[in-house]
């Protein structure tokens, strides 16, 4: 009986060995296939480090470098864009198709501008999302992110922080200068994406900044709905005069992009400046403006003083632009956009409209001359010849982009005739 409870008992310990066997080559298996499954997560996340690296370097190598390129200076003041170059934007402008899509901002984009220093190969972008950005153009990647506490209405990229000027180094890195809602005007750094300056001086919103073609994009003019203009020493963050004149908020401010030559200094007593005298040294150049007082004023930088106001506009201004090129209808010309469903070409010179556009459904958001050139071959009493012909383009409130000729305007209709139905192009991207 001891020997038979001893075999039942040597059986039964069989058994809970075999079990335990069979229990450990369970979990030896499971173990095995965690394993396996973990190597697979561990070589799938290198390869997506690896992947990050490879964009992140890509990226690195497409955000631009202005430490280098010099900047505007009172020697090469106004960009001048040969008439006849340029071909690949011709051809994409005549094309009327949406290139690319940049997705991103998350309310009304109220600014766009290539940058002038890298050969637009970047945009920056402000928006009443509170936030401004800056692309790649090539990729449509977002590169940059400024996240402020207030809705953007304008960004520009900052002349006076590429490195070099006229005058002497930058201290700063490579800049952006926007305007905002609550009446102040940032800069934010590119490189670290942060606020470094605010330059607080209007009252109400700053709707437009614009920097000037001398003195290295040292003198920056804005635009408020407190319905003045404001000279601002750039490198100081100092007001250096305020002009007023508007009777309603100002939407739009520009330098003008050339000069009759001329360089000299002004001296005023202005109440609204830290300082008594005003270097502010544009001799020649001239600021257009457009305001909620429906009209369009053009000041003198070399005194301060208003030259002229044009007069047409039956509702708001809304922007304003000049014609990059010398030479517009004969003279200097501006173009106007507005909320009276028309766009308007003024010539500075006689101070007279030239021309009005007609073909709109609804307010006219911009309004500005391409920056290209195109030849036509005209036939002429002696024969052929080429002539340039000139574009511009609006964009409306319905969403839609309008191309004009300016070349058939000229060949077919009169001085302050109604323009209808010769637009060449129209753009879809909405």
């Amino acid at each position: 009986e001891q020997l038979r409870a001893k075999e039942n008992e040597v059986m039964e310990i069989s058994q809970q060995l075999a079990k335990l066997n069979n229990h450990m080559k369970s979990v030896q298996k499971s173990f095995e296939e965690k394993a396996m499954a973990k190597d697979k997560q561990i070589k799938a996340l290198e390869q997506q480090i690896e992947t990050l690296k490879e964009q992140k370097e890509n990226e690195s190598k497409s955000i631009i470098n202005l430490n280098f390129i010099p900047s505007l200076s009172s020697s090469s003041s106004s960009l001048s864009l040969s008439p006849f170059t340029n071909l690949q934007s011709m051809e994409l402008f005549h094309s009327a198709k949406q290139v690319k899509t940049l997705v991103g901002h998350k309310g009304i984009i109220s600014s766009v501008q290539f940058c002038p220093f890298d050969d637009g190969r970047t945009i920056c972008s402000a928006s009443l999302d509170q936030s401004i950005r800056l692309w790649d153009v090539q990729t449509a990647k977002q590169l940059q992110l400024f996240k402020g506490k207030s809705a953007f209405t304008c960004a520009q990229f900052s002349p006076l922080h590429c490195g070099r000027n006229d005058e002497k180094e930058s201290k700063h890195g490579p800049a952006i200068c926007s305007a905002s809602r609550n009446g102040c005007i940032y800069f934010c750094d590119i490189q670290t994406g942060k606020f470094e300056s605010i330059f607080a001086g209007h009252k109400d919103s700053v709707t437009s900044v614009h920097f000037s073609p001398f003195k290295g994009g040292r003198i920056l003019c804005s635009g408020s709905w407190d319905e003045t203009i404001c000279l601002w020493d750039a490198s100081k963050a100092q007001i250096l005069h305020t002009l007023k004149g508007h009777e309603g908020g100002v939407n739009c401010v520009q330098f003008s992009p050339l000069s009759n030559g001329c360089a000299g200094k002004c001296i005023v007593n202005n109440k609204d400046s830290d300082s008594d005298v005003v270097d502010i040294g544009g001799a020649g150049y001239t600021i257009c403006s457009g305001a909620d007082d429906n009209v369009v004023r053009l000041w003198d930088v070399d005194t301060l003083k208003e030259l002229t106001v044009f007069k047409g506009h039956k509702d708001a201004v809304f922007d304003v632009r000049y014609s990059p090129f010398a030479v517009c209808f004969g003279g200097g010309c501006l173009i106007c956009s507005a909320g009276d469903k028309t766009v308007r070409l003024w010539d500075t010179r006689i101070s007279q409209q030239v021309q009005l556009f007609q073909e709109h459904s609804g307010s006219v958001r911009c309004a500005l001359f391409a920056p290209f050139r195109s030849a036509e071959s005209n036939a002429t009493a002696s024969g052929n010849s080429t002539a340039s012909t000139q574009h511009v383009v609006d964009g409306r409130q319905s969403g839609a982009v309008i191309g004009w000729n300016l070349h058939s305007i000229e060949s077919n209709t009169d001085a302050n005739s109604n323009v209808k139905r010769h637009f060449d192009h129209v753009f879809f991207g909405r």
